[in-house]
């Protein structure tokens, strides 16, 4: 498969995707991270005192490993905890669907850089296999949670405002394609007397 074809098919449209980076450097190394997708660029922001910073200054190149059926994955990999993995261009790799790209520091800010990446292979097992967006998963959490509005009692209520606001916040930043429909359930809320943060 062509490579961006198979980017496209794992990073289907702008938001963030959360996936496994593999770096190597002072030492090898995956962590969780949001890929941030806008118009078919590829970047990240990585804080300046994580392994991945420093191992990016050593070796500026990444693997962008596609998880989505092992959720125990991310926890072990944001607890550095032990984990299998294969070295491909001398980077980890723990997926069959994984993209490898050049790393550039575009933005250098007091406690963060954001990276651009730019993408040179991918190993891809599957068709039409996509990266884990969480904003697809709260909106599906929102819409559980909507349908009990009615039901909760004053102090669930209140407590649940507060998780929809927040599921709302994220789905917002993180899945711009659903923005239309957000907009109708807050619209559909606030209809029926209830206030967002």
């Amino acid at each position: 498969m062509e490579l961006q074809e198979a980017i496209k098919n794992i990073f289907p449209s702008n938001g963030i995707y959360e996936v496994i980076l593999g770096t190597k450097g002072i030492r090898d190394n995956i962590s969780p991270i949001g890929v941030i997708v806008n118009e078919n660029q590829l970047k990240v922001k990585l804080y300046k005192c994580t392994t991945t910073y420093q191992n990016i200054l050593v070796y500026p190149y990444c693997s962008i490993n596609v998880v989505i059926d092992n959720p125990k994955m991310f926890y072990l990999a944001l607890f550095d905890k032990s984990v299998k993995y294969n070295l491909i261009h001398g980077l980890p790799v723990v997926s069959d669907n994984v993209i490898f790209s050049n790393c550039k520091i575009i933005e250098d800010h007091t406690e963060y850089v954001i990276l651009s990446l730019d993408p040179f292979d991918v190993k891809y097992s599957r068709q039409k296999i996509s990266a884990f967006n969480r904003g697809n998963c709260l909106f599906i959490d929102l819409l559980v949670n909507i349908t009990r509005l009615d039901i909760f009692s004053r102090e669930e209520l209140e407590s649940m405002l507060k998780v929809i606001s927040y599921e709302i916040k994220v789905i917002k930043r993180t899945q711009p394609n659903l923005l239309d429909i957000i907009r109708e359930i807050e619209d559909l809320i606030r209809s029926k007397g209830y206030k967002l943060e």
